[in-house]
């Protein structure tokens, strides 16, 4: 094929000529770096690097930041400028990355103010300094953006005392913070917020009313936390907090999806005021040897399963125990389900050591229930019309089922 050359527009303006294969005819305006299929030849490719575009005025910032690009540049390409403090189309006032209404998000702006640019400093939304050690305090500040501390390594203590609100992954990665104390911190819009703090030890939230996901996940030195006034627990708030052995949450009433999954060291859960407890809350706790739950209604899928060491459990107004919810735990020896109805699937399978169960209100029992209750000698449930395949499977001790 011959080669020809044809006109590209970059968003400075500039009109650059580019090798095309075939003799192509016309113009191609690009506004972001890539690779683009010439205009009539479907085939013939061309690879465009675009200068940064000139009309950063048209976006207006009061402070350090990445920043979406301006309109008209709706690409990929970051653009690095200085910027005077006079400018407020977009207000912020702080470090942070943002995106302002009307643009796609993808493109971004690297924004340097001046010192003494606009604005307070009522949010942080990027320490752009990520070698900030030791204790970090602030009166002022209110809002802490996302990513705004993340990674900052050598961060060992913060304290906020006017804090409302923390975003995503805020704090996430400070893999030396030990210490953490928002006194009016009473709800959150970020997940992730203290997510992989492998070092936090210390934990003040006394107003917190709900976690978000992930909040705390693989704190793996936090061996303690007290919520007192917190009512809701998110999905993998705790997840694999390796150290933690005492939680105080007594106005938790919903605790999430793998809340608590792989506490390796808890051994003992009390939440007086939870009702629903979701799927692989307490999976894999290996060290957990009693829960007492005198409200939960409901106990979801995989809830207590694979904890070896367990052996008591209080769940006096549970109706519903889901399907794998004890699976092999194979150090309870009794469970007593006054007011539970339904049985899931596999809810006790292989627990071995079980010799007792009372279920007076059941209906149905799933399939594979009790299946591998090697130990279970009687079963009694007065009330079940329906039961599912191989629900005492393996039970080989199993003398009499009435």
């Amino acid at each position: 094929a011959e080669s020809s050359l044809i006109d590209v527009t970059n968003p400075t303006g500039t009109t650059a000529q580019i090798t095309a294969v075939e003799s192509i005819d016309g113009t191609l305006s690009i506004t972001e770096n890539g690779t683009y299929n010439v205009i009539q030849y479907e085939s013939a490719v061309v690879s465009v690097s675009v200068a940064a575009a000139p009309v950063i005025q048209s976006l207006s910032v009061s402070a350090n930041g990445t920043y979406s690009a301006p309109s008209g540049v709706d690409g990929f390409d970051p653009v690095v400028v200085d910027i005077t403090p006079d400018l407020v189309d977009l207000a912020v006032v702080a470090n942070g990355v943002y995106t302002p209404s009307g643009h796609d998000g993808y493109s971004r702006v690297t924004v340097n103010v001046p010192t003494g640019g606009g604005g307070d400093d009522e949010t942080i939304n990027k320490i752009l300094d990520r070698t900030i050690s030791g204790t970090y305090y602030n009166s002022t500040l209110t809002t802490v953006g996302s990513y705004a501390f993340s990674g900052c390594s050598l961060l060992s203590e913060v304290y906020f005392p006017e804090v409302t609100d923390l975003r995503t992954y805020a704090f996430g990665a400070c893999s030396g913070l030990m210490s953490v104390n928002f006194p009016k911190l009473s709800s959150l819009t970020g997940t992730y917020v203290f997510n992989n703090c492998f070092k936090l030890e210390s934990v003040s939230l006394p107003l917190l009313k709900s976690t978000t996901g992930s909040m705390f996940a693989n704190c793996s030195k936090l061996s303690a936390i007290e919520l007192p006034e917190c009512t809701y627990i998110s999905n993998v708030t705790f997840n694999r907090c390796s150290s933690l052995t005492s939680v105080s949450l007594p106005k938790a009433s919903f605790i999430g999806l793998r809340a608590f999954q792989s506490c390796y060291a808890l051994s003992y859960v009390y939440f007086p005021s939870a009702i629903t407890v979701s799927s692989s809350a307490f999976q894999y706790c290996s060290s957990l040897l009693s829960a007492d739950l005198p409200l939960v209604t409901r106990l979801e899928l995989n809830v207590f399963s694979a904890l070896f060491s367990l052996q008591s459990v209080s769940i006096p107004e549970c109706t519903y125990v889901g399907g794998s919810a004890f699976s092999q735990c194979s150090a309870l020896t009794f469970i007593d389900l006054p007011k539970v109805t339904s049985i899931g699937d596999n809810a006790f399978f292989a627990c071995t050591s079980l010799v007792s169960v009372s279920a007076p209100l059941c209906t149905r029992i799933g399939n594979g229930a009790f299946s591998g209750c090697t130990a279970l000698p009687s079963v009694y449930f007065p009330m079940c019309t329906n039961i599912g395949m191989g629900a005492f499977r393996l039970c080989s001790s199993l003398k009499t089922v009435s």
